[in-house]
């Protein structure tokens, strides 16, 4: 079996990570939603701390026990990430490093701007855990089980939900049964 995984805000604490060195850098900065950061200056800010921020972003609770759990079970684990796609840095050198500096377990990564349905197809997926829903639209037209990995239970999704790994292997496990 294979699942598809995404890194920022899925696998790494990105967004929190990208908070707190907007409020470093810029004393007094407010954020009260992820839309408020995109306007130019913070794209600016985003171009030249990217390489910082992705390689210092912790963990997402229990993902490591999560990952090495999925290839104990035989899973084949390939990341799908957006990173490379819009801003020009080594970002493959930085997400290995940083994958191999965690002892993260994967077999294939998919960098890039990418439709992540097209990816999942390709890889023949049967499981997708993002925290986006556009990445889960994208996949789950194609018949994988989607899964969108949220820090509020309470938000709207079209997805199941889940704000834990622990949970998420739950959910894995009791669906390997039924096939």
């Amino acid at each position: 079996m294979k699942i598809g995984i995404d890194i920022d805000d899925t696998i790494t604490q990105t967004y929190q990570t990208t908070l707190k060195y907007l409020k470093e850098y810029y004393p007094g900065f407010h954020i009260e939603k992820e839309e408020d950061i995109s306007d130019k200056k913070t794209f600016e800010f985003l171009v030249n701390h990217i390489e910082d921020i992705q390689s210092s972003a912790e963990l997402k609770p229990g993902v490591k026990e999560a990952m090495d759990t999925l290839k104990e079970m035989g899973f084949e684990i390939i990341i799908i990430t957006a990173r490379g796609g819009e801003l020009d840095y080594d970002h493959a050198r930085i997400t290995e490093d940083y994958l191999k500096k965690h002892k993260l377990p994967y077999d294939k990564i998919y960098y890039g701007d990418i439709n992540k349905g097209d990816a999942a197809l390709k890889e023949n997926i049967d499981f997708f855990i993002d925290d986006r829903i556009y990445n889960l639209d994208d996949v789950s037209v194609h018949g994988v089980d989607s899964l969108h990995f949220v820090d509020d239970l309470s938000i709207y999704s079209p997805y199941k939900k889940f704000d834990n790994w622990k949970d998420i292997i739950k959910y894995i496990k009791s669906k390997v049964v039924e096939k």
